[in-house]
């Protein structure tokens, strides 16, 4: 877990509550992932998003700073409440800020409704603020999962304001090779590293809240498991003028169905003969973890470049299909023109999330200040 957390201590308040909130440390990990994975996200898939085979190690190493807060309660001492929080560089305002991010808020069954956990786990989150952080973090919300949207958003006295800034598209697409769209690029070079930073800060720097991946960040990855082959770059006149890269993530963060509809569930195998079809990925079984990559950092010299957008989409699906995977995972914002571009040429299935940030009062003119932009965070690492 990147950066230490302050202690906190127990209130009468607290005593009373029958829920301790803490910050979580080492012995608190197995029940991290199990909570999360016993917690689906609402909507009409359910799908748990967890953290294997060490909670604490599922930032890959990007965070400058990542830590959770949890709540037990007292009388069984099982974790019934959870959330975390991640730090990383991005673009925000122009300049590269340390942006905090929220997430994996989680509340078990048993702790439903009880608006005292999350203000006290909020207030713990809100501790950890620093001077050099923006004022506010960037959390996102499944655009199906009405209860959530509603809690958060009601301005209930001790939560943060949560402002929407615009819906994020994440697009499941099936797997498949594309021959031609994987000889017009090339795998990373033994000596491309550091033109390829280069090119990826200079292609984010106009995208708020975009993560900067640097040379450092990069080689993370590099010697966690990601293959050269797996960084696809596209040339042009010698000059790198765009890439992407297909990322399985499996070692460290899974996606595991929990809940299907019960029409997918009764119509699955008439679903699977017409999968392939209909360009769509396999429907999955419930309890099946997700085969998929996540095409991440994917940018362009000019993202007006809708051939060079269509190659680099269709090479990282193709790198997919090649490592063995049926989906490749890609988040755009709704707003921005890539997400016509997806739709226009794929048959993939489309998830929405909703982008806000979420602040105090004394993060109010910062957000402001910030105006309408359209939000491109990191798919791979919401």
């Amino acid at each position: 877990m990147a950066g230490a957390v302050p202690r906190r201590r127990l209130t009468p308040a607290d005593a009373a509550s029958g829920f301790d909130v803490a910050f979580a440390g080492p012995p608190d990990e197995p029940d991290v992932r199990r909570l999360l994975a016993e917690t689906p996200l609402g909507g009409s898939i359910g799908l748990a998003f967890t953290r294997e085979p060490d909670a604490f190690d599922a930032d890959f190493g990007l965070a400058e700073r990542h830590a959770f807060v949890v709540a037990r309660e007292r009388t069984s001492g099982r974790l019934v409440g959870l959330a975390e929080r991640l730090v990383l560089e991005a673009r925000v305002g122009g300049r590269i800020r340390l942006l905090p991010h929220l997430g994996a808020l989680r509340l078990a069954p048993s702790a439903r409704g009880r608006i005292s956990i999350l203000r006290r786990g909020f207030a713990l989150l809100r501790s950890l603020d620093r001077p050099d952080e923006c004022p506010f973090a960037l959390t996102s919300v499944t655009a199906d999962n009405d209860a959530a949207l509603r809690l958060l958003t009601r301005g209930l006295p001790g939560l943060p304001t949560y402002r929407p800034i615009g819906d994020f598209s994440t697009f499941a697409l099936r797997s498949r090779c594309d021959r031609r769209a994987r000889a017009a690029v090339v795998p990373l070079g033994p000596n491309d590293l550091g033109e390829l930073a280069r090119f990826l800060d200079a292609a984010s720097s106009a995208r708020p809240f975009a993560f900067v991946w640097r040379e450092a960040k990069l080689r993370l990855l590099l010697a966690d498991g990601l293959a050269p082959e797996d960084v696809l770059v596209l040339r042009r006149n010698g000059a790198i003028a765009g890439a992407v890269v297909v990322w399985d993530q499996r070692a460290r963060r899974r996606t595991v169905v929990a809940r299907l509809p019960i029409g997918l569930r009764l119509f699955r195998p008439v679903a699977a003969l017409a999968a392939p079809l209909l360009d769509l990925p396999r429907p999955p079984h419930d309890g099946d973890v997700l085969a998929q990559a996540t095409l991440t950092a994917l940018a362009l010299a000019d993202e007006a470049d809708a051939d060079g957008f269509e190659t680099l989409l269709a090479a990282g699906v193709d790198r997919a299909r090649e490592k063995g995977l049926d989906v490749a995972v890609l988040g755009v914002p709704t707003a921005h023109p890539w997400r016509a571009m997806i739709r226009a040429r794929r048959r993939g299935i489309e998830y929405r999330t909703r982008l806000h940030l979420a602040h105090w009062p004394e993060g109010r003119d910062a957000v402001a200040a910030l105006g309408n932009a359209i939000a491109f965070p990191e798919t791979g690492l919401l």
